[in-house]
């Protein structure tokens, strides 16, 4: 969802919220609450015999500060989307907001980049991993199943952040005229009241081009700024690539040996 706002609703009228507006506010409410229960919760530091348990309020504090996990959560967890939808009340209650307010609307539109840094912190925390972990607990499904499931999650992972870094090359590089000229040629028209879907498709439908080492061609650099973001991706789909294969060759090995660990169990019982 941060990506998509940030990349695909950049040029979005000041004065119109952002539909992921209100879920990005739960983001950043959510990550100020954490910042906090980090203060009240007990970790363990090492120690000369093992690692030693600290639970004191001044111990847990002096450990937080003491790293770099306090920067980091700070700087992640800058709430922008609570600013904007704060001031997003000067456009809202009046027909014309004054000069000021939509200067400073403008402002934290500009920081809309750092909810980028929201990802950092999701990888930080792994709760996704820890979910998966779960949810493969309580299923039980064949192991190799989910692992390829596993695969190709992180994949559309990469596909995704880096399709929605494309479309704000984009918008960064090229005029509005630019871009309606570029949808217009496959079919598509800036002018409609939402088109957010058609651009997301083009743009993973372009990077998945790039992963994949196919290029078909049809979906190119516009600019210099875009052949350099498309000479990043390249490298990006090459090491995906790579571990697409290897992660697939991985899987068949396992498929082969416990198809030989089989025969040899049925042939000990004839």
């Amino acid at each position: 969802v941060v990506p998509i706002s940030v990349a695909f609703y950049w040029r979005r009228d000041i004065c119109d919220p952002l539909p992921t507006l209100p879920f990005e506010v739960f983001l950043d409410i959510f990550f100020l609450i954490e910042i906090v229960c980090t203060f009240l919760t007990g970790v363990k530091t090492p120690g000369l015999h093992g690692d030693d348990y600290v639970d004191t309020l001044r111990g847990v504090a002096y450990n937080y500060v003491s790293t770099w996990q306090l920067p980091f959560d700070l700087v992640t967890s800058i709430p922008v989307a609570v600013l904007e939808f704060s001031m997003q009340a000067a456009c809202t209650q009046f027909s014309t907001p004054d000069g000021a307010a939509v200067a400073g609307l403008k402002f934290v539109r500009m920081l809309k980049p750092l909810r980028m840094l929201k990802m950092l912190r999701l990888v930080k925390t792994v709760k996704i991993l820890q979910a998966m972990d779960w949810f493969e607990s309580l299923v039980r499904p064949p192991p190799m199943l989910f692992k390829m499931l596993r695969v190709f999650l992180g994949i559309w992972f990469m596909v995704h952040i880096t399709a929605c870094f494309y479309w704000l090359v984009k918008n960064l590089s090229e005029t509005e005229e630019e871009i309606e000229i570029f949808l217009e040629r496959y079919g598509y028209s800036d002018h409609e009241a939402e088109q957010t879907v058609q651009k997301y498709i083009l743009s993973a439908y372009f990077i998945n081009s790039i992963f994949t080492t196919i290029g078909f061609g049809d979906v190119s650099a516009e600019n210099e700024y875009e052949m350099l973001f498309t000479i990043m991706g390249m490298y990006i789909g090459t090491l995906v690539f790579g571990t697409l294969l290897s992660e697939v060759q991985s899987i068949v090995s396992d498929i082969r040996d416990d198809s030989r660990a089989v025969g040899r169990v049925v042939q000990s019982v004839q």
